[in-house]
């Protein structure tokens, strides 16, 4: 594990899930929905095939992280992973990032179960990759997830570098939104011709998280060319809460990556969370 890794690996805690999103104006050049029958996906999970207690085939996992019954988005099956532990992901690696590139939609559904939290921030999906300008090793976070005192939240994204260098991040304001228990969808768009990054919450663009597009140079920012691996799960960057006196529960699912976007279609019917 690097150096540029482990950094990532604080420990943290709580336990909600984002409100939908208030109503925004839809981006004028907004991507249009691909049926999801055609859609050109590099893969689609909904854990429906993995026996609880395991990990789908084709990841690895770090962490307390396991598919289990009872918490689904949609059919039985989803991902839980325990957010009181520093990190608990599940890591996709191999020839099918290395084929899908540079220019990819990605998209999960979570939702964080329990009692509303205190200041936090963690990262719920990040990747590792070579960087176009040095060609050094870099981890890029795609979905941060900032929770203030007040209740109201942010997501952001970041990029940091294994020598040092200054790290790069963006984000959108504040959200007064207060936290309830219920699933959440987060798009997130990447190219790295055009230099452009894109962020949706339940199919609203936030407008203030977007380059579009981005420094030919790459001093705002880095657009790898391809992914060595792609992390899904919760990474904790705070320290732990002084009252955490257990796990603290955050449930993924129906995760799906590739070149078009399919926004919130899903291949099994809805399921109503258990409390």
């Amino acid at each position: 594990m690097s150096k540029l890794f482990t950094s990532l690996t604080v420990s943290l805690a709580f336990a909600v899930s984002v409100a939908a999103a208030p109503p925004a104006k839809q981006s004028a050049d907004d991507v249009p929905i691909v049926p999801l029958k055609t859609a050109k996906l590099t893969f689609f999970e909904d854990f429906e095939s993995t026996a609880p207690g395991e990990i789908p085939k084709g990841f690895t996992k770090k962490g307390t992280i396991a598919v289990a019954e009872g918490g689904a988005h949609s059919g039985t099956r989803a991902l839980r992973l325990d957010a009181a532990k520093a990190q608990s992901i599940i890591v996709k690696s191999g020839q099918e990032l290395a084929a899908l590139g540079g220019q990819y939609w990605g998209r999960l559904f979570f939702r964080i179960q329990g009692k509303p939290p205190k200041s936090a921030h963690a990262t719920i999906v990040f990747g590792q990759a070579r960087t176009p300008s040095l060609n050094d090793r870099m981890v890029w976070n795609m979905v941060d997830l900032s929770v203030h005192k007040d209740g109201g939240y942010h997501f952001i994204y970041s990029g940091m570098f294994q020598d040092r260098r200054q790290e790069f991040n963006g984000g959108g304001k504040m959200v007064p939104d207060k936290f309830v228990e219920e699933w959440t969808l987060v798009e997130w768009q990447m190219d790295n011709v055009a230099k452009t990054y894109r962020f949706f919450i339940n199919g609203v663009e936030r407008q203030g998280m977007a380059v579009h597009p981005g420094s030919k140079n790459f001093e705002r920012i880095e657009f790898p060319a391809v992914f060595e691996s792609m992390s899904f799960g919760w990474v904790s960057h705070w320290g732990k809460a002084p009252d955490d006196d257990g796990e603290r529960i955050v449930w993924i699912d129906d995760i799906a990556v590739g070149r078009d976007r399919i926004g919130d279609q899903i291949s099994q019917p809805v399921t109503k969370a258990k409390k």
